[in-house]
C-alpha cells in the first residue's frame, strides 16, 4: 500500500506544528508553532528532564480541507544524549523540508532521519482508532479495527463502539481525529481531523468523514 502518495493529494505543505510528547501523554505535549520551530538546547534538556520511556513526535499540517492531520512516530533508545541529539536533528530536517510535497517528507524522513528507504506508511495498519489528546485521562483511544478484521467498518458499527466514549461521540474541547497505527518499529500513525465545530464552539464527530477516510486508505482512493 502506497499511503504517502494517497495522503500526499490531501497534506498541504509546509508544516505548521510540532508536538513531542513523552510516554505518549499528549495532553502534556511540548508544541512549537511555525516559524518558531528552532528550539532551543536548554529547552529540549528541559523537556526531557524526567522519567520516560517513550518519546513521539507529532508534525502537523493542513488539509486541502482545511482541517487537521499529523505524522507521528516513536524515538525509543536508552541513550538520553540520544534523544537530545534525535530532537535537534529533526528540527533541522524540519525546517529545510516541511515546504516539500507530503510524499517527499515522508522519504527523505525515512533515509535522512532513520537511514532507510520506504519506512513509514507503506504497508497495510495494524490498528484504527479515534482520539483526542484527552483521550489519555479517559479511557484511552477507540479502537474501531485491527488487522485481521473485515475491513467494511459501516456507522453502525461506528457508533457502536464510541457509545463507550461520549467523550468523543457527542462533542469535545479538542478535535477527535481518526489514526491509522503502523508497525513494526518505529511505531507510527496518520491522523486525520474527523470533527467539525458545533453552535457550542466545541467538536462534533463527523461520522461521514471517518467512513470515507477509512474507504479511501483501504482502496487507496484520494
Amino acid at each position: 500500500m502506497n499511503h504517502p502518495s494517497l495522503f500526499s493529494k490531501m497534506v498541504k505543505p509546509p508544516a505548521y506544528k510540532v508536538c513531542l510528547a513523552l510516554n505518549h501523554r499528549w495532553d502534556q505535549a511540548w508544541c512549537l508553532h511555525y516559524p518558531e520551530l528552532s528550539p532551543t538546547k536548554k529547552e529540549i534538556n528541559n523537556f526531557l528532564n524526567k522519567d520516560f520511556k517513550t518519546l513521539a513526535i507529532e508534525t502537523y499540517f493542513k488539509t486541502t480541507k482545511n482541517t487537521d492531520c499529523f505524522f507521528g512516530f516513536e524515538y525509543i533508545t536508552k541513550s538520553l544524549l540520544d534523544h537530545k541529539l534525535f530532537i535537534e536533528k529533526y528540527f533541522e530536517f524540519i525546517n529545510k523540508i516541511s515546504n516539500k510535497p507530503f510524499v517527499s517528507f515522508m522519504d527523505k524522513l525515512s533515509s535522512v532521519l532513520f537511514g532507510a528507504n520506504n519506512l513509514f506508511l507503506h504497508s497495510e495498519p495494524v490498528e484504527i482508532s479515534l482520539s483526542n489528546r484527552y483521550s489519555f485521562k479517559s479511557g484511552g483511544p477507540c479502537v474501531i479495527w485491527k488487522k485481521g478484521l473485515p475491513k467494511n467498518i459501516g456507522k453502525n458499527s461506528l457508533i457502536h463502539k464510541l457509545e463507550s466514549y461520549p467523550n468523543l461521540l457527542l462533542c469535545s474541547d479538542d478535535y477527535p481525529s481518526i489514526e491509522l497505527i503502523f508497525e513494526p518499529e518505529p511505531r507510527h500513525w496518520f491522523g486525520y481531523q474527523v470533527s467539525k465545530r458545533g453552535d457550542n464552539n466545541k467538536y462534533i464527530l463527523d461520522l461521514d468523514e471517518i467512513e470515507q477516510f477509512i474507504n479511501n486508505a483501504f482502496n487507496n482512493n484520494p
